[in-house]
């Protein structure tokens, strides 16, 4: 990445950097090539400047942490990458007992149960890893949105015939001739 002459220009001519050095100097490269701006705190009481500080690491911090986490593919949460990383094996083994359990499902409503508990960011890697067809997928995201997580499912009414029909369809199939 290269530095824009600008804001390097900025560093060079302001008073700060005269005063403060090199150090100040590197600090601001460091904070651009994070993509922050520079910290200008030169003019502030010590007490602004403790509220500048705490402000820019909680930004660096959580820019960092975002970067971090897409890079090694690894969820992001706010309280920090660590946290999430130490529960990370906690978080692979309910996976795995939900593939498992999966595995055992007999029928569709258990699997639209199970699927419904997975995270809504995954689609095709859902599909791949719990071997689902894309339509229950589908289906089960509509539920899901419908009705939360671990929905009933809803029997279809049958479609039954009128009285006036089944007493025909009787006697069609009664009569010695038709069965």
């Amino acid at each position: 990445m290269k530095l824009k002459r600008k804001t390097l220009k900025l560093f060079q001519e302001s008073l700060y950097v005269q005063t403060v050095g090199q150090d100040y100097l590197i600090l601001a490269v460091q904070l651009t090539l994070l993509g922050e701006s520079p910290l200008k705190v030169a003019k502030l009481s010590s007490d602004k400047k403790m509220s500048v500080i705490s402000r820019k690491i909680e930004k660096i911090s959580k820019s960092l942490g975002k970067k971090l986490s897409t890079f090694f593919d690894v969820p992001y949460v706010r309280e920090g990458l660590f946290m999430e990383l130490d529960n990370s094996d906690e978080y692979s083994i309910l996976i795995n007992k939900l593939k498992e359990k999966m595995k055992s499902a007999t029928s569709v409503k258990d699997k639209i149960k199970i699927l419904s508990l997975l995270p809504s960011s995954w689609s095709q890697k859902t599909i791949t890893e719990f071997s689902m067809s894309e339509y229950l997928v589908k289906s089960t995201r509509n539920l899901v949105n419908k009705y939360g997580i671990l929905p009933e499912t809803i029997k279809r009414k049958q479609k039954l015939f009128s009285q006036t029909i089944s007493q025909k369809i009787i006697e069609f199939y009664g009569k010695d001739e038709n069965s």
